[in-house]
């Protein structure tokens, strides 16, 4: 190719890609004069936003050795202060100096209108009293728990129904295995976490915290499915006949109990 046409080639090429970088910021400068002007407040909104589409709040992993190390503290402290040594520290309010443990504490704590909760095993007496504290504030509170561990040591269901929290629990023989809890029906706590001293002080375990408007819904709906399923007020238990009577909204049905292991996986031995 003769010089002149390759320079001319070039010189073309450099001018179109000029033209084109020069649109390209005047349609930048017009999309910016359209758009509104910084605000705070539309920030978190649009964060809030964000999070109802999946985006996770928090993760939480356990044993929560912080906690460990803040109890250890307190108790030198609270042993200096009876000696006439120092002041006991107060607890600080800051978020970001919470533990794991605290941090699920404080969910629990701020629910406005509901917590659903359907865990395996609960004996942790810290939220035992955080749940009956919301209940006690008008918050409408209902728990599904595991059979097995009703009347075991440091249950805390007979806690929740002195407080007049209602509990339910299945008959079946395999095992209410959920450990989520559903706040005003649009924060979701999940994990691998029990409510126990162990979960929190000793066991590897994790918490998600999401608010996820298509996830939360699932979860709802499988609470309220159990919530339905494990509904005592509609069971009638064995009578002379040996038979077990189970209603639910729209069919009764009739066991004949032939072996009692079959009706033992639909309510318990007559």
């Amino acid at each position: 190719m003769p010089r002149g046409n390759a320079t001319g080639v070039f010189a073309a090429i450099f001018a179109s890609s000029l033209a084109i970088t020069a649109l390209y910021g005047v349609y930048r400068l017009y999309r910016s004069l359209q758009d509104e002007p910084y605000s705070p407040e539309k920030t978190k909104k649009r964060r809030r936003k964000r999070a109802r589409h999946g985006t996770p709040i928090q993760v939480l992993f356990f044993p929560d050795t912080r906690l460990l190390e803040q109890a250890y503290e307190a108790m030198t402290e609270f042993r200096a202060k009876q000696a006439g040594c120092v002041d006991i520290r107060v607890p600080s309010d800051d978020p970001r100096e919470l533990t794991p443990f605290q941090i699920l504490l404080r969910h629990i704590s701020d629910a406005k209108t509901s917590l659903d909760i359907c865990v395996y095993m609960i004996t942790s007496q810290r939220i035992a009293a955080a749940v009956a504290d919301a209940h006690s504030e008008n918050i409408v509170v209902r728990v599904i728990t595991d059979p097995s561990h009703v009347d075991t040591a440091g249950s805390q269901v007979a806690f929740f129904r002195s407080r007049g929290i209602e509990v339910r629990h299945g008959r079946a023989s395999y095992l209410m295995h959920h450990k989520f809890i559903v706040i005003d029906e649009r924060i979701l706590i999940n994990g691998s976490f029990n409510w126990t001293r162990t979960a929190a002080l000793g066991n590897k375990e994790n918490v998600m915290i999401i608010e996820d408007a298509v996830i939360t819904r699932q979860f709802l709906a499988e609470f309220e499915k159990l919530w339905k399923e494990f509904d005592l007020a509609v069971v009638s238990f064995c009578d002379g006949n040996r038979r077990a009577i189970v209603k639910d909204a729209t069919t009764t049905y009739v066991i004949i109990q032939t072996y009692s292991r079959y009706v033992n996986l639909l309510i318990f031995r007559c």
